[in-house]
C-alpha cells in the first residue's frame, strides 16, 4: 500500500534514547566561564578525581571503586578487551543491547542467550533459565540491563542477587537508565559491593549529556582493578571530566527533567494503545517499545517523511516493533498523529488526529 508523501518541515529523533532537553543556561553559563580557564595543552587528570568526588557524592558509593570512561560503551569493552578470548561464553538476554551483541561477535565470543517473551501486556523471561545457564555454561561474563533495553522492564532486585551470588565470572549490571526507574541494585547489596561486580551508569541519558560522552562504574575491587589496568591513562578528556561535574551540581535540574519524561512516557503509553491495533508497553526508562499493526517498510517510510526517526528493532516476536525514545510533548503528539493516520489511511478512513 502506499501512503501520500507529506513533506516535514522539521526532524524529530526519537531513536538513540537520548534526553529531549537541553542543559539549563545556568549550567551553559557555567561551563562558559570554566571553559576559559582550562588549560587545553594539558592532558586531563588520568584518575579523573575531581569527577569521581562528585559523582561519590551522587551515588554514595567511594570514589576510589568508581571508574570513569568514554562513555558507558568504552566500559563494557574494556571488560571485553580484558576477559574475553574466542570462544568464551557471555550472558545476556535476547533481545539486549546491541553494543552487548557487537561486541561479542567483535571478540568472537559464544554468546548464550535467554530470551525475553511477550505475554499479554508485559514482557518476561525465564530467571531460572538464567540461573541453570550460570550452572551448566559458566560464562565468563555476565550482562544484564535493568531497565532493560529495548523492553524498558525492570528485572527483580532479588533476581539480580541471586544472579551475583552464583555467577562464576565477572557480573555487570547495566543501570544506564536507573534515574527514570529510581531504583538499583545497589540499594539491595549490603555492605561492599562483591569483588567481581560492576554497576554500570551513564551521563548521557537522565543528565542530557550524550555529547560529552562520559560513563561510570561502581566497581567490586577485582572489577576496579582490572579495568584501571586496560583504559589508557587520558581516556576522558579534560572538557568531559569538566563538564559533567559542573552538570552533577544540578541535581534538581535532572530530576525534574526526569519526572517530565516519566509523564509524558505514560501518556504516550496510554494513547497509542487506543489505537486500534497498536500496543505500547509499560516502561521504566526514556522509551517505549511499541508493536505496529503495519509492514515495517510502510511505516518506516511513512515517518521518514514526516521526518521522524524512531528504532525499529528486529525481534522474534510478531508484528513490526520499533523503540520510541520519549521526547518533548509536541514531539510525541506528532508522533501519536502520525500513527493515526497511517492505521486510518490504511483502513480507508478519513483521517483525524489525536492529541496526548
Amino acid at each position: 500500500m502506499q501512503f501520500p508523501n507529506i513533506p516535514s518541515t522539521r526532524e524529530i529523533f526519537l531513536d538513540k534514547n537520548e534526553n529531549p532537553f537541553d542543559a539549563p543556561p545556568a549550567l551553559k553559563e557555567e561551563i562558559r566561564k570554566s571553559l576559559s580557564s582550562l588549560k587545553l595543552n594539558r592532558y586531563p587528570d588520568p584518575d579523573a578525581k575531581a569527577l569521581k568526588a562528585a559523582l561519590s557524592e551522587y551515588t554514595g558509593f567511594p570514589a576510589e571503586h568508581i571508574v570513569v570512561g568514554n562513555g558507558g560503551d568504552e566500559i563494557l569493552f574494556l571488560l571485553f578487551a580484558a576477559l574475553i578470548r574466542e570462544g568464551d561464553r557471555v550472558l545476556t538476554l535476547s533481545p539486549c543491547f546491541s553494543e552487548y551483541n557487537h561486541l561479542c561477535k567483535l571478540f568472537r565470543a559464544e554468546q548464550v542467550k535467554v530470551p525475553v517473551v511477550v505475554n499479554g501486556k508485559r514482557f518476561s523471561f525465564s530467571e531460572e533459565a538464567v540461573l541453570d545457564v550460570l550452572h551448566e555454561a559458566s560464562p565468563r561474563l555476565v550482562l544484564l540491563d535493568s531497565p532493560h533495553n529495548p523492553t524498558g522492564m525492570l528485572l527483580r532486585p532479588d533476581f539480580l542477587l541471586k544472579v551475583i551470588e552464583h555467577s562464576p565470572g565477572i557480573c555487570l549490571i547495566d543501570e544506564a537508565y536507573a534515574e527514570f526507574s529510581r531504583t538499583s541494585i545497589l540499594e539491595s547489596i549490603k555492605g561492599d559491593l562483591p569483588r567481581e561486580v560492576a554497576v554500570l551508569r551513564t551521563m548521557s541519558k537522565a543528565w542530557g549529556l550524550a555529547g560529552m560522552r562520559v560513563g561510570y562504574a561502581m566497581c567490586g575491587k577485582r572489577v576496579s582493578q582490572i579495568l584501571n589496568e586496560t583504559r589508557s591513562p587520558f581516556n576522558v578528556n579534560v572538557m568531559s571530566q569538566d563538564i559533567a561535574k559542573l552538570m552533577l551540581s544540578y541535581r534538581e535540574w535532572m530530576e525534574g527533567r526526569v519526572y517530565a519524561i516519566s509523564y509524558i512516557r505514560d501518556r504516550f503509553v496510554e494513547e497509542v494503545n487506543r489505537i486500534a491495533g497498536w500496543q505500547a508497553f509499560e516502561s521504566a526508562s526514556n522509551f517505549v517499545a511499541v508493536r505496529a499493526p503495519l509492514q515495517r517498510q510502510q511505516l518506516e517510510e511513512f515517518l521518514l517523511q514526516q521526518g521522524i526517526h524512531v528504532k525499529f528493532i528486529s525481534v522474534p516476536w510478531e508484528g513490526t516493533w520499533m523503540r520510541v525514545t520519549v521526547g518533548k510533548e509536541s514531539e510525541m503528539q506528532l508522533l501519536i498523529s502520525a500513527f493515526c493516520d497511517l492505521t486510518q489511511q490504511a483502513e480507508g478512513f478519513p483521517s483525524s488526529r489525536v492529541t496526548v
